[in-house]
């Protein structure tokens, strides 16, 4: 029934699992086409329209025009970051002719005129003017608008201004996204398994992961509709598409093997039978009282079990614990690498900060792009642990955390002079690991600051490598288990066959038929049982024979006393019959009297006989019981043989001349030596 059960759960599991999966993947092709938001290129719009007719922000670019921050500072803040919470945000900033200010040059992709060359093309046109939608196949496929906006003072161009904005996709190795963005925007965990690729006109442009595209997937099934509305299994894997303007995204994981379908049929029937196993246990402490009673089969079979499951349950236990402990230190080694790398490539931006020879700008700007090539976010603390820049600056915006350094850490790293610390940390129920390290300068030694990356994927990746190896441990105990009960049937039915032949002989076992012995060669528990068998069958033939000799006695007993009866009843009126005809011969002649005496008195003698016997045999059924007691023997000899001496009987006794006491019945054994 256990694993019935486990088989249909298993079953329903492997369909749901596929249903999820698909809805997974899917919304990562989604996420993935570069479709138009029609809502954000309307709000970019009026934005624009907004900024063009900003008389303070005019103001303070005329009255600063080379200096780009603060007017970036006052763009983010008042325009971009509320209206725009699903997208990064670039402001870059350019002169009359058309050459970006300051900074802006490092990061910007050339000058004004080069962006209107690059992207003011109609394939990008939207219908707002000044406002373009990049659909551009690339590593990234996200959604990316530009707004290409030219600013005029009253009598002349002010300036150039180039909005840049691109879709907020969360990696699955980001913590702060899963307070910051929205969840529908946020990449699933298992993307990193996923290979995709994105087909343009039939012809593949771009493809990720273990996946052969150009080599494996024919491009016939584009056309496929179960490739759009369920899946397609093809070459090992399950294909699923999405589909956006001339783009097609394919995204492919390998198939749902009979592996994992196993292993949920596993792990369901180990929970089954634990299950039962608590509930037996539970009914029978209950029932205790009751006199609950289980077959000496079952209990053999449950013993074998507990005896070779409990050191498995533990070895594995022990094996998971192991593993898990060399899995955590491995994950803690990696981080703490990956910290102390992001450190390092940020120091020389950092020690130019602190110096004053470089603005906040320059190391946001340094943060942001080393936080992008390490797919982490990534945040810079000064040496008191107040926060510097962070690649998620609205998560500190917002409040959502304090700008400063965990105390704890701060403490460790400055005063007690550790070179790394993690620490886990919590935001309401989300839980991260965070690694924090010092930033000390090359020249001296300075503490300049700390570099401190949260991790979300710790868990995530700990939790799947367990989950892994805890499949195989559930994989094999249920195997193990499922073919130890079968062995554990089979063995206990052997070992109770024995027991099973003695309670069938016992059946059969007779007072009155014969009864043969048993035969068992061996000299165990079973040899012992079966010895005692015989040995109870040969005392069951002493009492069996006793009890027919003393059912025959009795029969004897009961015929004897009946003979007596039958014998002395005649006897009494013949004896006075004959000696009243023997009173009456007397009063007779000689002659009569010389014919009649002798015949009388031999029946008289004969019926004296006959009166003997019946008393004989009336003795023999009154038999009485055998005492008990201890006396002499040569006493009661000798009493006896005085009873006779005077008779013409010459006895001759030869007795030692010495007492011999015996046990048994004295009257009965003077009687015999009478006799």
């Amino acid at each position: 029934m256990a694993v019935l059960s486990a088989a249909i759960g298993a079953y329903a599991v492997w369909i749901y699992g596929e249903k999820e999966s698909l809805q997974k993947r899917r919304r990562f092709a989604t996420l993935r086409l570069p479709e138009r938001d029609k809502l954000a290129e309307t709000l970019l719009d009026e934005t624009v329209r907004q900024i063009r007719n900003d008389t303070l922000f005019r103001q303070q670019w005329e009255a600063t025009p080379d200096s780009s921050a603060p007017l970036r500072q006052y763009i983010q803040n008042k325009y971009l970051n509320q209206a725009f919470d699903r997208y990064q945000t670039e402001v870059f900033f350019f002169n009359p002719s058309q050459q970006a200010l300051g900074k802006d040059s490092l990061r910007a992709e050339g000058s004004f005129a080069d962006y209107v060359q690059n992207y003011q093309r109609i394939d990008y046109d939207t219908p707002f003017p000044d406002i373009f939608f990049i659909d551009k196949t690339g590593v990234n496929l996200i959604k990316r608008y530009l707004a290409l906006i030219t600013l005029k003072s009253r009598l002349d161009t002010l300036g150039y201004l180039v909005l840049d904005l691109r879709q907020n996709q969360s990696l699955p190795t980001n913590v702060y996204p899963e307070l910051f963005v929205d969840k529908n925007y946020t990449e699933p965990k298992e993307s990193k398994l996923y290979s995709y690729a994105v087909f343009e006109h039939r012809q593949l442009v771009y493809s990720h992961g273990d996946f052969n595209y150009g080599r494996s997937f024919p491009t016939l099934f584009l056309d496929e509709e179960a490739l759009y509305f369920d899946k397609i299994r093809y070459e090992g894997y399950t294909h699923v598409a999405e589909e956006g303007g001339s783009k097609k995204i394919v995204v492919s994981v390998p198939v749902y093997d009979l592996w994992s379908v196993f292993s949920n049929f596993a792990f369901l029937f180990l929970w089954l039978v634990l299950i039962v196993v608590l509930f037996i246990v539970i009914y029978s402490l209950v029932n205790r009282l009751q006199g609950l009673r289980v077959s000496f089969a079952t209990r053999i079979q449950f013993y074998l079990n507990i005896a070779f499951f409990l050191p498995l349950f533990t070895v594995s236990l022990t094996i998971l614990s192991i593993i898990s402990g060399n899995y955590r230190q491995d994950f803690a080694l990696r981080f703490q690498e990956d910290t102390q790398q992001a450190g390092r490539n940020l120091l020389p931006h950092l020690e130019r900060y602190v110096n004053g020879q470089s603005g906040a700008d320059d190391i946001r700007q340094a943060n942001a792009e080393i936080a992008r090539h390490i797919g982490r976010d990534v945040n810079v603390f000064d040496r008191m642990g107040h926060l510097i820049t962070s690649s998620q600056p609205a998560i500190y915006e917002t409040h959502t955390l304090a700008p400063y350094l965990n105390a704890e850490a701060l403490d460790a790293l400055r005063f007690r002079g550790e070179t790394v610390v993690m620490l886990r940390e919590s935001v309401g129920k989300l839980n991260y690991q965070t690694v924090t390290v010092p930033l000390k300068s090359y020249e001296n030694g300075r503490l300049l600051g700390f570099v401190s990356i949260p991790f979300f994927v710790f868990t995530y990746e700990l939790e799947k490598r367990l989950v892994d190896v805890l499949s195989i441990i559930i994989n094999i105990f249920s195997t193990i288990l499922i073919i130890f009960l079968i062995l554990s049937y089979f063995a206990s039915q052997i070992l109770t066959v024995p027991l099973r032949l003695i309670t069938q002989k016992i059946r059969k076992t007779s007072f009155y038929d014969y009864n043969a012995p048993l035969e068992w060669n061996s000299h165990d528990e079973i040899g012992l049982f079966v010895r005692e068998y015989n040995r109870m069958l040969k005392k069951l033939d002493k009492s069996k024979e006793a009890l027919a000799r003393t059912q025959r006695e009795t029969a004897w007993r009961e015929i004897a006393q009946q003979v007596a009866h039958e014998i002395k009843n005649p006897l009494t009126p013949i004896r006075l019959t004959l000696q009243m005809m023997q009173k009456r011969l007397e009063a007779q002649g000689e002659k009569v009297k010389a014919i009649f005496e002798r015949p009388i008195d031999t029946l008289l003698e004969q019926a004296d006989v006959l009166n003997d016997i019946a008393t004989s045999f009336s003795s023999f059924a009154k038999m009485p019981i055998p005492a008990s007691e201890r006396f002499e023997i040569t006493e009661l000899i000798y009493s006896t043989e005085s009873l006779y001496a005077s008779q013409a009987v010459e006895l001759k006794l030869k007795v030692p001349a010495q007492k011999f006491y015996i046990r048994g019945d004295r009257k009965l054994m003077g009687r015999i030596l009478s006799t």
